[in-house]
């Protein structure tokens, strides 16, 4: 390659990357700036994993060509790295002991990914059964999308003789007894969030079951996303998904207040399990989690993304604890029986 077309490119690339930094520094602002002051920020926010993928094979380039230009990308990624934390877990050491208390949350998309049962009444559940089976039988579950009857069908399928799931598709199934149980409304949603409070070996831990409000465009974007022209049709979906995706961030922020104040409110140690719809990055999260710890972050190992469906990368599914509580071990589990992969955590005595 002629010297100067050499030079050409790697001034090009050197652009690129300075770039590259400033909108990764951009996204580090996304969960301290509310949608309701400046709502596009949430949109770009989920494309935090991607600037980190681009950053890291920047520095792979500058360093091919023995450049000290990699420091720019090593700085931001640095700068940045409880947002690192929050996507890959580097606790390989981890693991849960004989005893402890698992957790299991869950988002099963109305069972819509299961096969149909003979005859095609209903969806049959072997499939999570024997998942459920095989990971040895959580002591909570924490699911959403999954209204009464077969949360019904499901307890009785399982032994799990304790249960709250009073509407709209958020349960809390238990192995050892509920004591008092609760609902957080919120206004205008199909989503919803309660509450139980579970006693287990002299100690009452209250488990919140939360399912934040769905940006539902997900067929829009899979739409999108095979579409190859963009044409009047590719930009009227484009607002679509606009629209939606930033109504949806607005009510997530009325939602989390609610939820801040029942929390604030529990007269027990907890724990918060949730379909959040929203990543580590978002002002939902930083709001939410705000004083409590991330289970995935203190004890989890390999890639925390929980979302299986486009756009891929997304961690939006989580298990937060309060402070008093200790976690063991943290574990997404890649399992291809919902749009969502099941996490679980473990918490010791």
């Amino acid at each position: 390659m002629p010297a100067g077309l050499r030079r050409y490119f790697k001034n090009a690339f050197r652009w690129a990357n300075i770039l590259l930094i400033v909108l990764t520094v951009i996204v580090y602002l996304a969960p301290y700036i509310s949608p309701a002051v400046f709502w596009p920020l949430s949109l770009i926010a989920p494309l935090y994993p991607w600037f980190l993928l681009a950053n890291i094979l920047f520095i792979l380039w500058w360093i091919f060509w023995r450049k000290w230009n990699f420091v720019l990308s090593l700085v931001c990624i640095l700068a940045g790295w409880g947002y690192f934390t929050a996507y890959i877990g580097l606790h390989f050491s981890a693991a849960p002991e004989e005893g402890d208390l698992q957790v299991l949350t869950f988002n099963l998309h109305d069972l819509k990914d299961l096969p149909f049962k003979e005859g095609g009444r209903g969806r049959d559940m072997r499939p999570l059964l024997d998942f459920l089976d095989k990971i040895g039988k959580p002591d909570i579950l924490c699911l959403q999308e999954l209204h009464e009857s077969p949360a019904a069908e499901l307890a009785q399928a399982m032994g799990y003789y304790h249960h709250h799931y009073p509407e709209k598709g958020t349960a809390i199934l238990s192995r050892f007894p509920l004591e008092e149980t609760g609902i957080i409304p919120f206004e205008n949603s199909g989503n919803s969030a309660i509450w139980a409070d579970v006693r287990r070996e002299g100690q009452t831990i209250r488990i919140f079951n939360l399912h934040l409000q769905s940006n539902r465009v997900s067929t829009e974007t899979q739409q999108l996303s095979e579409q190859k022209e963009i044409d009047k049709k590719y930009l009227r979906r484009m607002r679509v998904i606009l629209r939606k995706y930033k109504q949806a961030a607005l009510q997530r922020i009325e939602q989390v207040e609610g939820i801040r104040a029942e929390i604030e409110k529990s007269p027990h140690p907890y724990i918060i399990c949730g379909d959040f719809n929203d990543t580590p990055l978002s002002y939902t999260y930083h709001r939410l989690s705000k004083g409590f710890l991330d289970a995935f972050r203190q004890t989890g190992k390999g890639l925390g993304t929980t979302y299986a469906r486009f756009p891929p990368s997304l961690r939006i599914d989580y298990v937060l604890y309060a402070p008093e509580l200790e976690s063991s071990a943290c574990k997404v589990y890649r399992e291809k029986l919902s749009d969502h992969y099941p996490v679980e955590a473990w918490f010791k005595k």
